[in-house]
């Protein structure tokens, strides 16, 4: 065609090869996400809030008495040491324990003084006593001891009375001699006998001796065991009491940590607060304990989560974009509700806790930092997310259905339902 012949604007029909790859194109487009659909899977995933927490628990900072709060010097975050004042409560009974303190240490006092003159006294009683047995038994001794010479001179004399009553019946010594040596005879046999007499009542006197010994030793034992429990009664009543005396200031009671650690949670803020014993007035996470995630599972998820799956962090004092996510384990997941919360429940989570580098320094994880938990519970195809509207619009529009407890008799109106 000449050029003069040329149209002055373009065709208004692309040229046949310009449609048919445009046609090919968005067909293989097509194909190719269709596909990817079908084999492409992503995690499906349960999302909830997270908080770090001890393993063991918070320790709670409790009321000690009733009173009001006139200080509070504990703020949430901060790092308490053991014993440090948290709160200031001012209560009446307080000044009327130093007087009862003073009571129970007087009778401590004189408790424990009791006791030592017991123990004095006993101790110059067993000594007193030891000392009588030693001399029963070494009486006992001797005398067994001077038995057996006093036969032998029995025997003697005997034998030199049968010998005189021999030669008195020749005449050859007088009766006066004899009688001398019967009569010498007869008090060696009275003074063996007498002997073994005094032996048999040592012995009883020995075991009578002894047997009062332990009468005794346990009449002490139980006027001391009596004693101790009076005086250990008072100490824990006293210990008790000085908890509250030196912690207070006249009318004021200081309440203290427990242990060192962080103040994760003040239940009183302000000055004024009108407490009763055993309030709840904070929570202290006490040092060295084991970390892990408390994390809040909506309801929709209880189903799906269960002990073991994965769980990425995403804490919200180290931002993922920069310092990246971090890996948890699903270790137990609660069958109630939260507490104060009947709409989600809890799971503990096993985290790591090495530290973060942030510009070049170690960051350690502490309590109560918290973030965004997502517990990897399946993988899904891309396609099965279309059909989320499909399914949805279908159970929306499908009639009730019927128990199968409830089909076997049907209902009949006016009729009460009947009693199993």
């Amino acid at each position: 065609m000449h050029a003069d012949d040329a149209p002055p604007f373009l065709e208004p029909e692309p040229p046949m090869w310009a449609a048919r790859g445009l046609a090919w194109l968005l067909l293989a487009l097509f194909v190719a996400g269709l596909a990817a659909s079908i084999l492409v899977r992503v995690p499906e995933t349960v999302r909830g809030r997270f908080v770090i927490a001890p393993v063991g628990g918070m320790d709670p900072v409790r009321s000690m008495r009733d009173g009001v709060v006139s200080e509070v010097r504990a703020v949430e975050g901060s790092v308490v040491a053991e014993g440090s004042p948290l709160f200031v409560i001012r209560s009446p009974g307080v000044g009327d324990r130093s007087a009862e303190l003073a009571t129970l240490r007087a009778r401590i006092d004189g408790t424990r003084a009791s006791i030592e003159n017991s123990r004095r006294q006993h101790e110059s009683e067993r000594e007193s006593d030891e000392a009588e047995s030693t001399r029963l038994s070494s009486r006992i001794d001797y005398l067994t001891g001077l038995v057996p010479l006093k036969r032998e001179q029995l025997a003697l004399a005997r034998q030199l009375e049968a010998g005189y009553g021999s030669v008195r019946s020749g005449r050859g010594v007088s009766e006066a001699e004899y009688a001398r040596v019967a009569l010498d005879a007869h008090r060696l046999a009275e003074d063996v006998s007498s002997t073994e007499r005094e032996i048999v009542d040592t012995r009883a006197a020995l075991e009578k001796h002894r047997l009062a010994m332990a009468t005794r030793a346990a009449r002490v034992a139980e006027e001391l065991r009596a004693l101790g429990a009076v005086r250990d009664e008072a100490v824990i009543r006293a210990t008790a009491l000085e908890n509250d005396v030196s912690r207070g200031d006249g009318g004021a009671l200081s309440v203290r940590a427990a242990c060192s650690g962080t103040v994760v949670r003040l239940r009183v803020n302000a000055a004024g607060t009108v407490v009763q014993t055993g309030d709840i007035l904070g929570e202290v996470a006490c040092s060295g304990q084991r970390l892990r995630a408390e994390m809040t599972v909506p309801p929709e998820g209880l189903a799906l989560i269960e002990p073991g799956q994965g769980v990425k962090l995403r804490y919200d004092a180290f931002p993922f974009q920069r310092y990246g996510v971090r890996s948890g384990v699903v270790r137990w997941l609660g069958p109630a509700s939260a507490r104060g919360d009947s709409g989600s429940f809890r799971a503990f989570i096993d985290i790591d806790t090495s530290a973060v580098r942030v510009l070049g320094q170690r960051r350690p994880f502490v309590v109560g930092m918290g973030g965004r938990a997502d517990v990897v519970v399946a993988r899904r195809s891309l396609i099965s997310y279309a059909f989320e509207p499909i399914r949805r619009l279908r159970e929306s529009v499908a009639d009730v259905p019927t128990p199968l407890s409830l089909r076997a008799e049907p209902a009949r109106r006016g009729a009460a339902p009947r009693s199993e």
